[in-house]
């Protein structure tokens, strides 16, 4: 396998187009919920900072149980020096999606017993268009890429300590690594218990099943402490509180992902509300270009095919993935983009393992070119749909900051933001709460009160109008 620091050069140079945002990026949505809630943090002194640590991970801040609290961390350390500035959580979603392909790589092509099969999974991962739903959306969808990178890096130290190693003893360096992604995010809960033992079952070490055994019951069993210990001890709110708003019955159905993928893709444009404008730019035919030649001198460095590849396993096994990282959101009410992000490695790691059956160069081929694919339709729905929202969300703070000083209980209304720009929706005014928090940070007002429009009923009342609710507009706001 190519060095790792070579490895993830080819993939940061595939994935450069993300870059192309970077001067754009804003928060947007449930992010100023977080920011807000970090600034709160770090407000005071010791005893106050301990008792905001303590209900974001007790659940007694979020309105219903989960279990990723351990993702928003390296965002509150980063509000330290970035503030509500866009771009460094921008950069922090970049750099662990580039860390997650680094380790789909040394997944893939241990799995499949060929290095080049595991570079041209990543290969193709690093500019998945799929992704792009939770990249853009960088701080509130933090656990979609804590908890992927997490799980990739856990499978990988067991591909290498019970493969590789032989060694099957359960110790404190495995809990610890299993107690650094337990609580990332529920969404890998069901590959946390059933990868290893398909792992196992493929590889094929049924001489050694007794220790396996031992070891992953043990790991079970530290799992279902953790857990446990986190439902009972920790945790402050009923563990059905929320449930019942994210899995309120919705029928089991495959129609949603897959039109959420095939649009994501570009491949349907129609429902994912934007068509790619493919054209000439120079900018792209650059971008294509680097990628290219990244992957081409990447590919260079990795070893010959070997007579004992296990493309079938590698598939069956990614195959596993998706079905148990899609399980917890089978029933959940409205897929939205960002839920694909957690099976997208294992997406693509099915996708190249048919890919390499087709011979080794049209493999290759095949894997360039959809690369250069991801790579075009991240250009374009960069251009047309985020950018445009992210001007829209900064010319809304540039005109809050030319308007300051502000009084006690003044009203604001911001009109003309568009509601969606293809996969971007309004990163500020789409709903009253995500306002209301901007609001907070950027003027720090106590209860800021704002809205997307000032309306007259048929009364002739004034009503300010957000998406979620008209509100009436009272004479002494003015």
């Amino acid at each position: 396998m190519p060095r790792t620091g070579k490895v993830l050069a080819v993939y940061a140079a595939i994935s450069v187009v993300y870059l192309l945002y970077l001067p754009y990026a804003e928060p947007m949505e449930d992010d100023w919920k977080y920011l807000r809630y970090f600034r709160d943090l770090w407000s005071g002194g010791g005893a106050h900072w301990w008792h905001h640590l303590v209900r974001f991970v007790d659940n007694s801040w979020w309105p219903g149980f989960r279990t990723f609290w351990a993702s928003f961390l390296p965002g509150a350390a980063l509000w330290l020096v970035a503030g509500a500035a866009g771009w460094p959580y921008f950069l922090m979603a970049w750099a662990a999606h580039l860390l997650t392909a680094v380790y789909l790589c040394r997944v893939a092509g241990a799995l499949a017993r060929d290095e080049r099969t595991g570079f041209l999974a990543g290969a193709v991962y690093a500019a998945f268009p799929a992704s792009n739903g939770a990249m853009f959306w960088a701080i509130g969808t933090a656990f979609y890429h804590f908890q992927t990178l997490g799980l990739l890096w856990w499978i990988e130290w067991h591909q290498r300590k019970l493969w590789e190693r032989q060694d099957y003893r359960f110790g404190g360096g495995d809990f610890a690594r299993l107690l650094a992604v337990a609580y990332t995010g529920e969404q890998i809960l069901p590959a946390l218990v059933a990868l290893l033992p398909l792992t196992w079952w493929l590889v094929g070490r049924r001489r050694e099943g007794g220790r396996f055994w031992r070891f992953w019951l043990a790991q079970m069993a530290s799992l279902a402490v953790l857990l446990g210990v986190y439902v009972g001890w920790v945790n402050r709110v009923s563990v059905f509180q929320g449930i019942g708003e994210r899995y309120g019955g919705a029928p089991w159905s495959l129609r949603a992902p897959a039109y959420f993928l095939l649009g994501a893709l570009g491949l349907k444009p129609d429902f994912a509300g934007w068509r790619v404008a493919w054209d000439f730019r120079p900018e792209l035919v650059l971008l294509a270009g680097l990628a290219g030649a990244a992957f081409w001198w990447g590919r260079r460095g990795c070893g010959r095919n070997g007579p004992d590849r296990r493309l079938g396993e590698l598939l069956l096994w990614s195959t596993a993935a998706v079905i148990l990282t899609y399980l917890p959101l089978a029933r959940i009410n409205g897929f939205e983009w960002r839920y694909l992000y957690v099976s997208s490695p294992f997406l693509v790691a099915a996708g190249v393992a048919l890919l390499r059956l087709l011979g080794e160069r049209a493999a290759a081929a095949t894997a360039l070119l959809a690369m250069v694919y991801g790579v075009g339709v991240t250009f374009f729905e960069i251009r047309q749909c985020w950018i445009p929202a992210g001007r829209a969300a900064a010319g809304i703070r540039q005109a809050l900051a030319a308007a300051a000083p502000y009084r006690h209980g003044e009203v604001f209304v911001f009109s003309g933001e568009p509601v969606t720009s293809g996969t971007a929706s309004a990163f500020i005014t789409r709903n009253s709460w995500n306002l209301n928090h901007m609001l907070a940070v950027d003027t720090g007002a106590a209860e800021p009160l704002g809205a997307r429009d000032l309306f007259v009923d048929e009364q002739g009342h004034w009503l300010l109008h957000n998406r979620d609710s008209f509100r009436p507009y009272h004479a002494e706001y003015a």
